[in-house]
């Protein structure tokens, strides 16, 4: 693709897939991501352009004289396309779609965090886990770094709840954790001692896990 860049600018989607050579993955991940942006803002129609120019053959698939106007995507669409196919976005944060109910139950956001200064206080915080490391040195413990829409944190899962919230712990995208909140200057935390999946939008995300 950077070489039929590099030869000459791009001039539609069609010209894009045509040039590059690009397989139908490969053109639908690209619309998908916004690559197409400068020719069809809306990722539908580019996701579709994108198809008919491949000349994709699977049933129900876009000829060159098929039209289509899809609806257009919401922001919270836009959101979750750019975490399934670049891992972040500059129109919001999945925690987003969820913030409001997680207020009705009593849910702190990483903001609200901050503004504590006492240990020891039972809270409750959701997420999208973003990093898992259980080192050697920590004897089982379980660390998570859980994302929403103003920053980060951290959560420790103590090596005795591993097991009966493995499922939990080790696979699922969003987790809402209750908690001890634990301060040590400016290091915060949450030591978790309940831990569920936060039921959100599907989403094709993967954390970044070390051991």
């Amino acid at each position: 693709m950077r070489a039929a860049r590099d030869a000459s600018p791009f001039a539609s989607i069609e010209d894009v897939v045509h040039r590059a050579k690009l397989t139908r993955s490969d053109s639908l991940s690209l619309a998908r991501a916004g690559a197409f942006g400068g020719w069809e803002p809306d990722r539908h129609r580019a996701a579709w352009e994108a198809l008919r120019a491949v000349g994709d053959t699977l049933p129900f698939a876009p000829t060159h004289h098929a039209a289509h106007d899809p609806a257009p995507l919401s922001i919270t669409d836009l959101i979750f396309l750019d975490y399934s196919t670049v891992g972040a976005s500059i129109h919001g944060h999945p925690m987003e779609s969820v913030r409001d109910r997680l207020r009705a139950w009593g849910a702190l956001d990483s903001r609200d965090l901050q503004s504590l200064r006492t240990s020891g206080r039972r809270i409750v915080v959701g997420g999208l886990v973003t990093v898992r490391q259980r080192p050697e040195t920590a004897g089982g413990t379980i660390f998570l770094l859980l994302e929403d829409e103003h920053g980060c944190m951290n959560i420790v899962v103590p090596k005795q709840l591993v097991e009966k919230n493995e499922e939990v712990v080790k696979h699922a995208p969003f987790v809402l954790v209750q908690g001890r909140f634990e301060r040590d200057g400016d290091e915060i935390s949450v030591i978790g001692s309940r831990f569920r999946s936060l039921a959100v939008r599907e989403i094709a995300y993967r954390s970044r896990d070390f051991h």
